[in-house]
């Protein structure tokens, strides 16, 4: 996925994460990736990350 980096990237990283929940990506039955993991898929901070799982959360 190519980050828009001009603007914020957490809600970018969080409706790409939102669109593999909503497709069955990571199961109900399964733990969900942690934000160090994200952050390496993305190529972002942690913290970042860890705002697009929080956003994630608060839906």
């Amino acid at each position: 996925m190519d980050l828009d980096r001009s603007v914020p990237v957490w809600p970018q990283v969080a409706a790409e994460l939102r669109k593999r929940l909503d497709a069955g990506r990571y199961p109900v039955d399964e733990r969900f990736p942690g934000t160090v993991d994200i952050a390496a898929e993305f190529d972002v901070s942690q913290s970042t990350a860890q705002k697009a799982v929080a956003a994630l959360r608060a839906e």
